[in-house]
Formats: structure tokens, sequence, C-alpha cells
């Protein structure tokens, strides 16, 4: 009986600490991944002249925002950084744009008196010594939210909390108010700059904040500031009331047309974009393999540069990139390890 009851255990115990395993290893292993999963943000993101990418991603779990740039072979260049505005301080950037010759714009928080810089720095991450003062503008904002940048290297920064736009000239030299003196914005939330040099600002014009109803929201200047009068305001325009536009994903073609994207009803069982052109009225809606959730960020949108957009997706540690025509169909679609895990 004895050999018996030890030839069971001989068999069964393997089998016990095999389940015992599975439900220590398992757990563990989705813990692992659920503890990192959707914990990235994508804060900002831009497209140069030569195809680089560069993407601002940081973690809930900490303040850190780290620029990476994504080559157009879609490898991450591991030895790009941003040169130090001194010895003591790495840059965080939470804001990037690039001009027509591939300089850098980042702005960052600095930590004294709540003051933000703006800095320019060529292709190879080192400051323009000969922009502003060594590469770097320093003046009072209270809230930046965007930041769009000509070809000319002209800097638009705006401001959600004042509001306004400033301007900085392409020497970094001086600084206006842009658009106070021609429209009053409520809270402006994104700004993009059109081919030929025109202004689109996404402003929730509702008190109260509606993240997918609002039926009023891109007011379009002239490159002096004024509006343009009725601006998409007929029916099925981009501010119409038969129109509702997503919260801050505007974007601005190559063409000068427009893409807002959004989880339309019906664009399909996942979302879609409604292009509009350059007067606001409305092309058509195009369906797209994507859904901007509450737990997207606003920046999920950008231009090609060439006819299209890109949309960006978080997918664990890695940021998913897709490149679309204007038809709808994925011209190009890869994934990069922007975060490495600790472990």
């Amino acid at each position: 009986m004895a050999r018996i009851f030890l030839n069971s255990m001989r068999l069964i115990l393997p089998v016990m600490l095999l389940a015992l395993l599975m439900l220590v290893v398992v757990p563990a292993k989705a813990a692992e991944e659920d503890r990192y999963s959707l914990r990235l943000v994508l804060a900002d993101a831009s497209l140069d002249k030569d195809g680089n990418l560069y993407v601002i991603v940081n973690t809930w779990t900490s303040d850190v925002k780290n620029l990476i740039r994504i080559l157009p072979d879609h490898s991450i260049d591991r030895d790009f950084h941003l040169a130090r505005f001194d010895e003591c301080c790495t840059v965080d950037p939470f804001r990037v744009n690039t001009d027509g010759e591939g300089n850098i714009y980042i702005l960052t928080y600095v930590d004294n008196v709540s003051n933000f810089v703006l800095a320019k720095y060529n292709s190879e991450g080192e400051l323009d010594e000969d922009y502003a003062e060594g590469g770097i503008v320093h003046f009072p904002l209270i809230t930046p939210v965007d930041m769009a940048v000509s070809a000319n290297g002209t800097v638009y920064i705006l401001d959600t909390e004042i509001p306004e736009v400033y301007v900085v000239s392409p020497d970094g030299m001086e600084i206006l108010e842009f658009v106070s003196d021609h429209y009053d914005m409520i809270r402006p939330a994104k700004i993009e700059l059109g081919p030929n040099q025109e202004i689109y600002l996404f402003d929730l014009f509702d008190t109260v904040f509606s993240r997918y109803e609002i039926s009023q929201g891109i007011v379009a200047l002239q490159p002096d500031g004024e509006p343009v009068d009725s601006f998409g305001s007929d029916w099925e325009g981009i501010n119409s009331e038969a129109t509702p536009l997503n919260y801050a994903s505007l974007v601005v073609d190559a063409d000068g047309s427009l893409w807002v994207l959004g989880p339309y009803e019906g664009a399909g069982p996942l979302g879609g974009a409604y292009h509009f052109d350059a007067n606001g009225y409305r092309i058509g809606m195009t369906s797209l393999d994507y859904r901007l959730a509450d737990k997207d960020n606003a920046v999920g949108i950008i231009t090609d540069n060439e006819s299209g957009f890109i949309i960006f997706e978080i997918e664990n540690v890695s940021l998913v990139v897709m490149r679309y025509d204007p038809d709808g169909k994925v011209r190009e679609k890869f994934s990069a390890e922007v975060f490495k895990r600790p472990y």
C-alpha cells in the first residue's frame, strides 16, 4: 500500500508543482504586462523634411519626457539627444516641431518662476548659437498647449490660459502677441499652419467642455491674423451643427485641406476622419482602422508632409505609426519600441 501511495505521489506531485507554477508565473506575467500597457503617453510629434519622426513620449508614473528620433528606416536613433542648456540639467521638452531646413524647435519648462523657454537645435541636436540668446528664447507663458513652426522658422506658440498666440521671429529676437488684436479666443486647444501661412485654431467655444460634441471649433486666420469670415459655417461645413468635431485632433494636409479625427457616427466600426477643403467645406468622411478613445492623446494625428496623415497608437511599450493616404488606405505601418522595460 505504501509503495502504491509513493508511486501515486510520484505521478501527481509534478502535476501539482506545474499547476502551482502556472498560478504563480502566469498572473505575474499578466501583471507585468498590465503594469506597462497604456502607461506611455505621446505628448507631441513632428515629421521633418527628411522623413525623420520626432516623438515625445513619457509615462504616467514619470515626469520625464523623452524626445526620440525615429529614422526613415523605422529604427530609433539611439545616439540622438538634445544638447543641455548648461552642465546640470537634461532637456525634457513637452512640445516639438521642425522647420523647412530640418531644424528642431522645442518648448520646455524652466524651474524658476514658472518660465518656459523656446530652444532651437540643428538636426544633430546642437543648440543654434545664432538664434536668440545662444539658441534659447526666454519668455513667460502660463499654459502653452501647442506650437507650430513655418518653413522659414517663424514659431507660433498657443497659450490656452491667456489666451494668445505668440509669434517668435525666425531669428528669435522678436516676440509678438498675434491674435488678440484681431480675434478673441475662448479656450484654444490647437494651432495648425496651412501651406500658405494660413492659421487654423481649434477653439472650444462651448462653456461646458464636451469631448465629442463641439458644434463649432475651427477658426481660420489669414497670415496677418485677420479672421476669415464665415469659415466653414455653411451646411456640413467644418463649423456647422451637422459636423460635430472631436477635441483637438485637427491637422492640415500638404494641399491645404483639413482633417479632423474622431469616432464619428457613420465612419465604420472603429472610427474615421472628416476631410474638409481649405475653405472649411466638407469633402467627405474617411473610415479608418483606428479609434480615438478617451485614453488616447490629442496628438494622435499629424500631417505626413505629402498627401495624407499619420496616426499614432500606443501598444504596450511600443509606438505604432500608421501613414494613411487620403482615401483611408494605410500606406505604411510599423512599430517602434520607444520605452525600455526596466527588467
